[in-house]
């Protein structure tokens, strides 16, 4: 329009960054869709602070499922107890983390799939093949995380922490990414 002010370099890279921050998580969103994930599915995630965990966080919280969060500090036999008392079905980790999940894996037999970021680029390479289309959360379903206490009195015990919408965070998301269609 008429009025509207230039945008410097550096605040268009900023913005194609966040689109394609967006994008994946659409991408990761589907792949999980195809491989069973649903509203109140449980998926664990382990890593630090990463992209990949990032994007995994947010189409977990787009499908509905529960997000188990896992400590990497965790023993192997800590960590099964752990994936297998959530009863959940997939693993999302950072490349850094896998060998702990995959010492964890044999007692862990409810969970069908183990997806690794940053690794050898394969999972990146599969969600090139996936479309970014917007997956409409099951409204019925609030948006949840499973927090593992440190069972410093026993064994760890899982509290469901449920989340409903979040105007506010929508208004922002949708400030941030610059998706307002009003203008």
């Amino acid at each position: 329009t008429a009025d509207a002010k230039p945008i410097s370099a550096e605040e268009r890279r900023a913005r194609i960054a966040k689109a394609q921050t967006l994008m994946q998580e659409r991408k990761l969103a589907a792949l999980l869709v195809e491989r069973g994930v649903s509203a109140t599915t449980k998926v664990v995630w382990c890593g630090q602070n990463s992209a990949g965990l990032l994007l995994a966080v947010h189409a977990i919280r787009k499908l509905g499922a529960v997000g188990v969060p896992l400590n990497y500090r965790l023993a192997a036999g800590e960590a099964a107890y752990v994936i297998d008392n959530s009863d959940s079905e997939v693993i999302i980790v950072d490349a850094e983390y896998a060998e702990l999940i995959g010492r964890a894996r044999p007692d862990t037999p409810k969970v069908a799939d183990v997806l690794v970021f940053g690794g050898d680029g394969a999972l990146e390479r599969l969600l090139d093949r996936y479309p970014s289309v917007d997956i409409e959360p099951d409204s019925t379903v609030a948006p949840a995380t499973m927090i593992y206490t440190s069972g410093t009195t026993g064994k760890p015990k899982g509290a469901l922490r449920r989340s409903g919408p979040d105007p506010e965070l929508r208004r922002y998301r949708v400030r941030d990414l610059d998706l307002d269609c009003r203008r």
